[in-house]
């Protein structure tokens, strides 16, 4: 029998690639015939080749014109439909481009023509907004998969085990400054968790462009910390994290990759909304003292910072103990669908 050929468009940033795997797996298992591809730019190849319902990668070059990379499309087709999970543009016209003769989507300014199934967008005054999961979600339900399972929801199978006491640290934050929590804290809430824990370790994660970050931090760190701030590509990164017993962390790409692996986070949330886009899963902790003019999802606050200053590094300390204490609970290896569409 012909095999039903579904081609997914990946979210561009990291996080919402995160954020759009339960959603992605649900399209998957909704048809015993499908052959499931995954178009995405060049950088998320390796984070989506580890997710296992995905049959097939298809890389999306960053300077590729819509027209080519609708081609590459074509050649690695033909599909029978094109979800897209971004609301943008171009994403549909790639598919377009492609010949694809079924597009899926949300409706959206300068595509809506393109689209052939428009997913009913959130009525805005129904109540808070659901977690950014929930976007995502959405889709798959509408194209008929069952949201039911939970095991949509369930770290991916990992080589290695867990350090017991290492501890992951992501001090950075690629949408600038007001996402991040002072260096000196860090360091600081880390000294507490050693206070306690003598034989705890930290490992440094971020970008090249966090490297002053890292210089600050094991400058307050020393032996207890190993820098591997811009050393790793994101197969790397992924398998670095599997060793964390735990990742103290700002809301981050990081953040949310290491919650798609099953590992517990403790984040620190202060102009951006948990609500939205905390971590998903079982035994992570969120910090976060609500201050009137927070959230305000600006790149640089205008203030005092007064959202971060507010979380004190004893809190996160606080939090990695529990987290660390829990570590043997049975739960531990079955993230829970916090906000997830029933």
């Amino acid at each position: 029998l012909k095999r039903f050929r579904i081609v997914v468009r990946s979210p561009n940033p990291l996080g919402d690639a995160c954020m759009s795997v339960p959603a992605v797996r649900a399209i998957k298992r909704g048809r015993p015939d499908c052959e499931l591809a995954v178009l995405c730019p060049e950088n998320l190849v390796g984070f989506w080749g580890r997710v296992s319902d995905v049959d097939t990668v298809i890389p999306r070059p960053k300077s590729a014109s819509n027209r080519a990379v609708g081609k590459s499309l074509s050649e690695a087709g033909p599909f029978d439909v094109a979800v897209l999970l971004p609301n943008s543009p171009r994403s549909a016209i790639e598919a377009k481009h492609a010949h694809i003769p079924r597009i899926v989507g949300y409706p959206a300014k300068w595509r809506d023509r393109l689209v052939d199934q428009k997913i009913p967008p959130r009525d805005a005054t129904a109540g808070p907004r659901p977690h950014h999961a929930n976007h995502y979600l959405k889709i798959a339900r509408c194209a008929g998969a069952d949201l039911s399972d939970k095991t949509i929801f369930d770290p991916p199978h990992a080589d290695g085990e867990q350090t017991n006491l290492l501890i992951g640290i992501s001090a950075g934050a690629e949408y600038g400054p007001a996402k991040c929590w002072p260096p000196e804290r860090f360091v600081e809430a880390a000294q507490k968790v050693t206070a306690t824990r003598p034989a705890a370790r930290f490992v440094l994660f971020g970008t090249k462009g966090e490297a002053s970050i890292g210089e600050q931090l094991m400058a307050g760190l020393g032996g207890h910390a190993e820098n591997r701030i811009g050393k790793t590509d994101l197969e790397g990164l992924m398998d670095e994290l599997h060793r964390c017993a735990a990742l103290i962390t700002n809301d981050t790409g990081t953040m949310h990759l290491a919650a798609f692996l099953g590992v517990p986070v403790v984040a620190i949330f202060g102009s951006t909304e948990p609500a939205w886009t905390g971590p998903i899963g079982k035994r992570h902790e969120v910090l976060r003292h609500h201050v009137p003019c927070s959230p305000c999802f600006l790149r640089e606050c205008p203030l005092d910072f007064r959202c971060m200053r507010a979380i004190e590094p004893e809190e996160v300390a606080d939090a990695v103990g529990r987290i660390l204490g829990s570590a043997t609970d049975s739960d531990s290896a079955n993230p829970d669908r916090d906000g997830a569409e029933q």
